[in-house]
């Protein structure tokens, strides 16, 4: 009689890895199953926490263009304008060293327009302050130490997004001079 021997039959050592088995089991493939869906949730979710840290970021950065921006405008409106530069140092009374502008004022010394982008609402607020303690060693190296509180004015732009100004992780911050021209 002649008998086929399988590859099973050939190699003693497979034999025994396998016994009597054919196949995986229920229970392997639950356990490898998972196994897979546990790593693939905890990746997506490093993606998701990933894509909004950068989309946070963006916000940020499109925020820091436009306070540079706004300071810039600022800055040549009133460096080419005297009265406008007279009329902003007017406001100042003896007791106030700080002005606050933002567009629910309605003495607008500066056009604070919000404006969109990317489906995001940026929003202005502007500090402009003329206390000459800031500005001590400015002072100290130029010609006319004791003018340059008439000429120069320190300048705070914050660029938020959102409904809230005071939520300090929605909103950045720079600060500029306000010079009068000659």
């Amino acid at each position: 009689m002649i008998t086929t021997k399988t590859a099973i039959s050939r190699n003693p050592q497979r034999r025994k890895w396998l016994g009597d088995e054919r196949g995986i089991s229920l229970v392997e493939i639950l356990a490898a199953v998972t196994i897979m869906s546990i790593i693939s949730v905890t990746l997506i979710g490093y993606f998701v926490s990933a894509m909004n840290k950068s989309s946070e970021q963006n916000k940020r950065i499109i925020a820091a263009n436009l306070a540079r921006q706004k300071a810039a405008e600022i800055r040549e409106e009133y460096r080419m304008d005297s009265v406008k530069y007279q009329l902003l140092q007017d406001s100042f009374t003896p007791l106030t060293h700080m002005l606050e502008f933002n567009q629910t004022n309605d003495d607008q010394l500066v056009d604070l327009e919000g404006m969109e982008i990317n489906g995001t609402r940026y929003h202005f607020e502007v500090q402009v302050d003329n206390d000459n303690s800031r500005r001590s060693e400015m002072a100290s190296v130029t010609a006319a130490a004791d003018r340059v509180d008439t000429y120069v004015l320190n300048m705070r732009i914050s660029v938020y997004w959102g409904t809230d100004a005071s939520n300090e992780a929605q909103k950045t911050s720079m600060e500029s001079y306000i010079v009068r021209g000659w």
